[in-house]
C-alpha cells in the first residue's frame, strides 16, 4: 500500500492496486483457499484502508465459474480435491459422456468449470465477490469469464436444456444482475470487471481486461508477421462510452528492454484502455527507470486530459500519419519463467507513434499522439472537425501536461506539423468556438 500511495502522489492521479497472490492457498486458488487472505483478514483490511485513505483502491481477481482443484507445482502443493468432491462436483459442467472434464492450463494445475445454471455457482459467485468488498477491496474481477466460450453441459440435475444453448448466457446474466445489485448496496463506488467481454454482459459490468498492447507476449505472432497481426480496437470503437477497459497481463516495468513495454503502454492509451504496469517477475528487483518514467506520463495523461475521452467518448477514425517504425524486443513468456535467457528473445515491428481520435460528450475532438520511441519525431497531420456544421474552432496542444494554444477561431480541417519529444504524450484538443456567420 505504501508503494502504491507514494507512486500515486508522485503522479498526481489515483491508482488501482491490482494485488496478486493474496489468496490464502496461493495465487489463482479458489474457491477453497481463497479466503482468508494469505496474511489474514485484518492485515488485508488494513492494507485496503491505507489505499483508500490516500485516494487509491484495491483490486483483486476471483475465480469466475472456475474451480481450481489442485496445483501440485506450488510449495506446499495446493489441494482442494476433498472439498471439490463434497461441494463442487455436483455443480460442475458435465460432458456428453456423463463425466466432469478436468483441465490443466499449466503444468501441475487441475481445474474444472462450474455450470452457471447451478444454484451453487450463483451463491459461490456472490460469496467471493461480496466477501472481497466486505474486506475493503473496491474493484473485483470475475476472472476466467467470459474469456472461455460458452460450454455445453449435459447434467439434467441443473435444470437447463442439455448441451449448448442460450441458457448458458442467460444464466450468467442472472448471476451478474443479482451480484451487481448486492455489490452496489454494499459499496456504491465498487466496480466489477471480467477477463474479456461480450456484448450481452455490458449492462452488468464496469471494466474488462484488454491485451492488444502486448498480444505478442502470449504467442500471437509469426516470423512473417512480426507485429502479431495489427490490432483493431473494434469493441471500443463500437461500445466506448458504455464500458471501460484496462490493460491486463504483464506490462513489465522492471524488464531491461524498454521499447516493447513503452509501446505496450502507448498502444493501450491510444486504444482507449486504462494503462497499467507492474513487476510480475522477481528479476530485476527494481523498476526500469526509463519505463517507469514513461508509465508516469501515460497514467497522468490518462487520469487528466484523456479520461473523458477513453471512458465516456466516441472513438473516431484517425488520420493517416507518416512516422517511422520501431523494432521492439522482449523475452517471450515461458513456462519456467526464465526471463534472463537471451535465446528466448523476439522482436516486433510497430509504428513509433501510436495515435487515435475521440469525440467527447461536449463535442470536443481529442487527438492522441504517443511517441513510444526514444527519438524526437516530426510529422504532418490533418486536424478535422468530424462535422459538416460550419463552425470555428480553438485548438490547444497538451504535451506531457503542458497546455498551449496553437490555433484560434479557425475552420477545420487544418494541416499542422507536430514535433513530439521522445517518450511523450501529446493531446490535441479542437473545441468549438464561435459559430461562423
Amino acid at each position: 500500500a505504501e508503494e502504491v500511495n507514494g507512486l500515486s502522489k508522485d503522479i498526481g492521479a489515483p491508482l488501482l492496486a491490482l494485488i496478486f497472490n493474496f489468496e490464502g492457498g496461493g495465487g489463482w486458488t479458489g474457491p477453497k483457499g481463497f479466503f482468508p487472505p494469505r496474511e489474514g483478514d485484518e492485515a488485508f483490511r488494513r492494507a485496503m484502508a491505507k489505499l483508500r485513505a490516500a485516494g487509491n483502491y484495491g483490486f483483486i481477481y476471483m475465480p469466475g465459474g472456475n474451480w481450481y482443484i489442485a496445483i501440485t507445482s506450488y510449495s506446499p502443493p495446493f489441494d482442494s480435491w476433498a472439498e471439490f468432491e463434497a461441494e463442487g462436483r455436483a455443480s460442475a459442467v458435465m460432458n456428453e459422456q456423463g463425466e466432469v472434464p478436468i483441465h490443466s492450463w499449466y503444468g501441475g494445475w487441475h481445474s474444472t468449470r462450474l455450470c452457471p445454471a447451478a444454484e451453487y455457482t450463483k451463491e459461490l459467485t456472490a460469496e467471493l465477490l461480496l466477501g472481497s468488498l466486505e474486506r475493503g477491496c473496491t474493484v473485483v474481477q470475475i476472472d476466467n469469464f467470459p474469456c472461455g466460450s460458452p460450454e455445453a453441459c449435459y447434467d439434467p440435475a441443473h435444470g437447463h436444456p442439455l448441451g449448448h444453448g442460450p441458457w448458458y448466457s442467460e444464466a450468467w446474466c442472472e448471476i451478474l444482475a443479482e451480484v451487481r445489485k448486492r455489490a452496489k448496496q454494499l459499496n456504491p463506488d465498487c466496480a466489477i470487471s471480467t477477463e474479456g467481454i461480450a456484448e450481452n454482459y455490458i449492462p452488468f459490468l464496469d471494466l474488462f481486461d484488454q491485451r492488444a498492447g502486448n498480444m505478442e507476449y502470449f504467442g500471437h505472432w509469426s516470423a512473417s508477421d512480426p507485429m502479431g497481426g495489427e490490432t483493431i480496437p473494434i469493441f471500443s470503437y463500437v461500445y466506448s462510452g458504455y464500458i471501460g477497459a484496462y490493460l491486463a497481463a504483464y506490462p513489465e516495468c522492471n524488464r531491461p528492454e524498454v521499447l516493447y513495454w513503452t509501446r505496450c503502454l502507448g498502444k493501450a492509451l491510444a486504444q482507449g484502455v486504462v494503462p497499467s504496469a507492474g513487476r510480475y517477475f522477481p528479476e530485476p528487483a527494481q523498476s526500469n527507470p526509463v519505463t517507469l518514467a514513461f508509465y508516469k506520463k501515460i497514467i497522468r495523461a490518462a487520469a487528466h486530459e484523456c479520461w473523458r475521452y477513453i471512458m465516456f467518448g466516441e472513438m473516431l477514425k484517425p488520420p493517416k500519419i507518416n512516422v517511422p517504425t520501431i523494432e521492439a524486443s522482449y523475452l517471450k513468456l515461458s513456462d519456467d519463467v526464465d526471463h534472463l535467457d537471451p535465446d528466448r528473445r523476439h522482436v516486433v515491428v510497430d509504428r513509433a507513434v501510436q495515435h487515435s481520435v475521440w469525440r467527447a460528450s461536449d463535442g470536443t475532438i481529442g487527438y492522441f499522439f504517443i511517441n513510444v520511441s526514444q527519438q524526437e519525431l516530426s510529422f504532418k497531420v490533418k486536424l478535422s472537425a468530424y462535422s459538416r456544421k460550419p463552425q470555428l474552432y480553438n485548438v490547444d496542444r497538451i504535451n506531457d501536461g503542458e497546455r498551449s494554444t496553437i490555433l484560434q477561431n479557425v475552420r477545420l480541417p487544418q494541416v499542422q506539423r507536430l514535433t513530439l519529444p521522445p517518450l511523450s504524450v501529446t493531446v490535441i484538443e479542437a473545441k468549438q468556438g464561435h459559430p461562423e456567420r
